[in-house]
């Protein structure tokens, strides 16, 4: 007698004909194709958003460097116009005590002639 038991079979247990085994290859084979299309058209979207984000921050780089040089130059023409009307407030408030000390030099009679 042999040590080994004998197998019992069950009703899922039956070995696969070989049609069956092909039909099941070829199901297998379309499912993997289909994958490997998926995967490349997965690929070729994430290349898609890679470009277009690389894009969009080479993009918003050049304009940060225009409104930085914008606002440089923007921040300069204030300084000087405040400069400006600093010196006009300036010859204003002279020009109105030159007035004012003419104005008491003839009250009083000193006035140069």
């Amino acid at each position: 007698m042999s040590p080994r038991k004998p197998r019992v079979k069950e009703p899922g247990d039956q070995k696969k004909s070989p049609k069956g085994l092909v039909a099941d290859s070829s199901a297998v084979t379309r499912a993997l194709v289909l994958f490997e299309q998926m995967q490349g058209r997965f690929d070729v979207v994430l290349d898609a958003v890679v470009l277009n984000r690389r894009a969009l921050e080479e993009k918003i780089d050049r304009l940060e460097a225009r409104v930085t040089s914008d606002i440089a130059v923007l921040t300069s023409a204030v300084q000087r116009h405040t400069e400006q009307m600093e010196r006009k407030a300036e010859r204003a408030e002279l020009a109105l005590l030159d007035y004012r000390v003419k104005v008491l030099e003839q009250r009083v009679g000193i006035s140069p002639a």
